[in-house]
């Protein structure tokens, strides 16, 4: 059975560090990093932890945007072997979009 999108960011964000976790979430409310992207508000990100976040991200910027913005993130966040492993997992599903297996 093929992982969710909500599976797929879940799985990655279960690998990070305490810190390095809220390293992300901290980048979430950044729409310097984030660009095009907008923000995710504070209130929403205070007590969201690694189950609540990939809900988060599906629901301000759909199932593909989540995506791309948790790859922009672990990049930013230095978690370049995270990266590498969702996008091997995007890649082994079959997702084909440019933009999700490309973002730096």
């Amino acid at each position: 059975m093929a992982l969710s999108c909500k599976e797929l960011i879940y799985s990655i964000l279960k690998e990070l560090r305490e810190l390095n976790f809220r390293e992300f979430k901290v980048y979430l409310n950044d729409e310097g990093i984030l660009t095009p992207y907008k923000h995710i508000p504070v209130a929403d990100l205070e007590r969201a932890d690694r189950i609540d976040v990939p809900d988060l991200l599906i629901r301000h910027y759909t199932q593909q945007g989540a995506l791309e913005v948790t790859l922009k993130l672990l990049e930013a966040i230095r978690e370049t072997n995270l990266a590498e492993k969702l996008r091997s997992k995007l890649t082994s599903l079959g997702v084909q979009e440019q933009s999700a297996m490309e973002v730096r």
